[in-house]
Parts: C-alpha cells; sequence; structure tokens
C-alpha cells in the first residue's frame, strides 16, 4: 500500500526483487496531504515559499532517485489497485485484501489505515520517514533541525497499530549527511536506508527471526501538518546554512552515538 511518487516506486521495485507481490493498493497524496499545495489552497501566509520548499524535495527526489523516476516499473502480472484519497479503508478495498490473503503488507506513504484492516490477521510493515518516538507525524527530517538536534534526522521501520506511528518498532537508522546536504537530501537518504530495512524485515518475519520493540511513548512527540508554518520553515533556512551544517556534519557520528535508537 503506497503513492505513485519515485520514492514509493523505489519501494515496490525493492520489493518485487525480492518477493512476490500479490497486488499493489496505489493511493495518490491529495492535496490536503500535500503541505505545498495545501498552502497554495488555503492562501497560508508565506505559501509560495512553503510550495517552493516542497518543490526543492521534490527536486533532491528526482536527483537521488533518477531510475524510479521514470515511473513504477512491476512484474506484468502484478495487479495495480487505484486507491482514491480517503478510500483505503472502505469495504471493497478489504474484501480484495481478504481474496488476497498476502503473507504481509508493507505500507509506505498512504492515508490513515484503520481498524478495518489492522484487526485483519496480517502483519501491516510500514516505514515512517522520522525516528520515533522522538519525531512522531509529519515532517520527522524538518523537526530535528528547528528543534537544532539534526543527529536525530532517520527512519523508522514498524508494525503499523491505530496510533500514529506508535507501533512496535522493527529496524531503524540514523542519516549521515555528507558536504552539500540539507534537509532534503537528508530525507531521501532516510527513505532509501528505510526501503532497505522494510525489505529486510519482509524476509525476516517469513523466516521467523523478526522482533520488534515497543516504544517509550512517554518521550517524543508527534507533529500535524498545522504545526508548519512559513515562520518556522524561514527559521530553520536562516539557522541552517552551509557552514551550520558543515559544523554538524564534522560532529555528527559523536553526536549519534548518543542516541539509543533500534538497529
Amino acid at each position: 500500500m503506497t503513492d505513485d511518487q519515485p520514492r514509493h516506486n523505489h519501494m515496490l521495485k525493492s520489493i518485487a526483487e525480492q518477493f512476490d507481490l500479490a497486488a499493489v493498493f496505489s493511493q495518490p497524496k491529495s492535496a490536503k496531504r500535500h503541505a505545498g499545495k495545501r498552502a497554495l489552497e488555503l492562501q497560508q501566509p508565506g505559501a509560495k515559499e512553503i510550495a517552493e520548499n516542497i518543490q526543492g524535495f521534490e527536486e533532491a527526489e528526482r536527483r537521488i532517485l533518477p531510475a524510479s523516476s521514470a515511473g513504477r516499473r512491476l512484474p506484468g502480472n502484478v495487479p495495480v489497485i487505484t486507491v482514491p484519497p480517503g478510500r483505503m479503508n472502505d469495504p471493497e478495498k478489504i474484501q480484495k485484501v481478504r481474496e488476497l490473503n498476502p503473507d504481509c503488507i508493507a505500507v509506505f506513504g498512504t492515508g490513515l489505515i484503520k481498524e478495518e484492516l489492522l484487526g485483519m490477521d496480517i502483519k501491516f510493515i510500514n516505514i515512517h520517514l522520522g525516528l520515533s518516538p522522538w519525531y512522531r507525524g509529519t515532517g520527522g527530517s524538518f523537526w530535528p533541525f528547528y528543534n537544532n538536534e539534526p543527529e536525530y534526522v532517520g527512519v523508522t521501520v514498524f508494525y503499523l497499530d491505530l496510533g500514529i506511528d506508535s507501533g512496535p518498532i522493527i529496524h531503524q537508522s540514523l542519516v549521515d549527511f555528507e558536504d552539500g546536504d540539507w534537509i532534503h537530501d537528508g530525507s531521501v537518504k532516510a527513505i532509501l536506508a528505510g526501503v532497505d530495512q522494510q525489505v529486510k524485515a519482509i524476509g525476516e518475519l517469513a523466516d521467523g527471526t523478526i522482533q520488534s520493540h515497543e516504544q517509550d511513548l512517554s518521550i517524543g512527540s508527534t507533529f500535524y501538518a498545522k504545526d508548519f508554518d512559513i515562520g518556522e520553515l524561514r527559521q530553520v533556512k536562516e539557522t541552517w546554512g552551509v557552514e551550520r551544517m558543515r559544523e554538524y556534519i564534522a560532529q555528527q557520528d559523536r553526536l549519534k552515538s548518543k542516541i539509543d535508537y533500534v538497529r
């Protein structure tokens, strides 16, 4: 269950290289869930600047994932089921999942998956672009920079539950920033690591070696789309210029070594 952008195409390609896909449930992101489009539609202050920032991520995505930017490449016999925004939990989609009877469901970038699906006897393995439990919800690569702790930029692969990025953690990874990188580069690097870890988790589930760890939800925060506005974006852009990034990169290994995350 995923979207149809280059990062999602990369996920599908990586899974299909090692496992048989029963089907793809493809749910394009609605304008409400796209920060740039939402800002423009609501005429938020600084809407154009917010949209340009999202475009910067999309450009980094195309640059780092050129092959996946060319479109979805799947084995010819894999059905693709297009799901309108907000309709993933409809009865006919649930029935289709029952008919397919998959060993597990890999999730990345869909809308909310509710109890009707999660209550089935199937493991849902999700990629969250953020280091849970510290950064749950949206903007998992942005808010660590806003809080002046970019060492927390990372990715979490976990079992979906009814909470927001709160399920048992299977694997996590932190981002290694390089000279010339900014937040968007870190986001795409986190996605690449997350896809690798999701594929690894599927294999571990298949051979019975998978392990997971409950989250300590007494720490960290959940961020929502409404928390992000032009003020926060401008603060991060002003604070994290080229020289500040280089200063961080020089000490990132030491800072990351202090974080107790799930490998």
